[in-house]
């Protein structure tokens, strides 16, 4: 049994013009998750809307007066190192007396 032959050449895979320009170019290095953020963070749009959120933060603790009472907090004598070191004792004054009383009545 004789085949015949066929003279023409296998299809072959067509050069597109997007992969033979980037032949020319080198790959492209993958960026760090690091750079992203940091790129994140640099880029304009954003530091514009931390800035604004920043601004809205400080409106609304002055609105609640919430750094006048922190100021309150740390200057009151109530919360002072003193008052706090005679608190604890009392408390535990109290608790010694709880535990006796409960002995005696056991």
């Amino acid at each position: 049994m004789d085949g015949k032959l066929s003279t023409v050449d296998p299809p072959m895979k067509k050069i597109s013009v997007i992969s033979t320009a980037s032949a020319d170019t080198p790959p492209r290095k993958k960026s760090s998750l690091i750079e992203n953020i940091s790129n994140l963070m640099k880029a304009p749009n954003f530091v514009i809307k931390r800035e604004a959120a920043k601004k809205r933060w400080n409106q609304v603790c002055e609105n609640l007066r919430l750094n006048r009472i922190k100021i309150a907090v740390t200057e009151s004598k109530l919360f002072s190192p003193a008052v706090a070191v005679m608190m604890r004792s009392k408390r535990n004054s109290l608790k010694s007396y709880n535990f006796q009383k409960t002995i005696i009545k056991a």
